[in-house]
């Protein structure tokens, strides 16, 4: 049975609401009121965005969130565009699995615990950096910028 491709423009403003959520209630933004907005998504599986606080919008983010893909946040300054900030999540979350592999081997008891997590986030790392790759999902028309 084929799994069905839910309404793009619902799909996207649902959970990049709910990506906002999370980030802000990591308590990252220290502001009371953000700005955000979502730059690219594919349905159903992952959605980019920039927030920004509202009483200084000069600290933006791209932030990261999908049904099987990790949350996340990085200062704007390393990317320019959504295509290149979930370029950069990529990068990052392959590092920090091999650091936690490397780390984890040393402890047998857990280490295995965590080894199997970095998997997880080293395999979301492979499978976003092959839409990174490919052409067709991409438009470079929009540089992702707050105005």
């Amino acid at each position: 049975m084929s799994k069905e491709v839910p309404n793009s423009e619902n799909w996207t403003r649902d959970y990049f609401r709910r990506v906002v959520e999370e980030v802000v209630a990591t308590g990252v933004l220290k502001g009371a009121r953000v700005e955000a907005r979502p730059e690219w998504s594919m349905p159903g599986a992952v959605v980019v965005g920039q927030i920004r606080e509202m009483l200084d919008s000069s600290r933006c983010y791209w932030i990261i969130g999908g049904p099987d893909v990790s949350t996340d946040i990085v200062n704007s300054d390393v990317a320019r565009t959504p295509r290149d900030a979930l370029r950069h999540f990529c990068l990052q979350w392959q590092l920090g699995a091999d650091q936690v592999i490397n780390a984890s081997s040393k402890d047998p008891e857990t280490g295995e615990h965590y080894r199997a997590k970095a998997r997880r986030l080293q395999k979301q790392a492979e499978d976003l950096y092959e839409i990174v790759e490919a052409d067709q999902f991409w438009s470079e028309t929009n540089p992702g910028q707050f105005t």
